[in-house]
């Protein structure tokens, strides 16, 4: 997740007028498995939300990224990096 989010990232930033086309099918191709792919850990949670937004997906499918990352939450306020392990 988190090389596919920094991977979008990239290529919104960096590709040239030149690239555009092929840069738009790579994030619309990260968009869709971002979209289908399960995240298991506080790290896939988080990079698959930074991934969707970056790749221009719907603002309903970020929100539930969102609700993913929120609902593992502990009281203490904190995540813990894996769902087993404390904050």
């Amino acid at each position: 997740f988190a090389t596919t989010a920094l991977a979008v990232r990239a290529l919104k930033k960096w590709a040239t007028p030149e690239q555009a086309e092929r840069a738009e099918k790579r994030v619309a191709a990260a968009r869709g498995w971002l979209l289908k792919a399960r995240a298991v850990d506080t790290e896939d949670r988080v990079f698959r939300l930074f991934g969707l937004k970056a790749a221009g997906a719907d603002e309903r499918d970020v929100a539930a990224a969102a609700w993913d990352v929120l609902k593992t939450q502990r009281a203490d306020g904190g995540w813990g990096q894996l769902d087993a392990l404390p904050s």
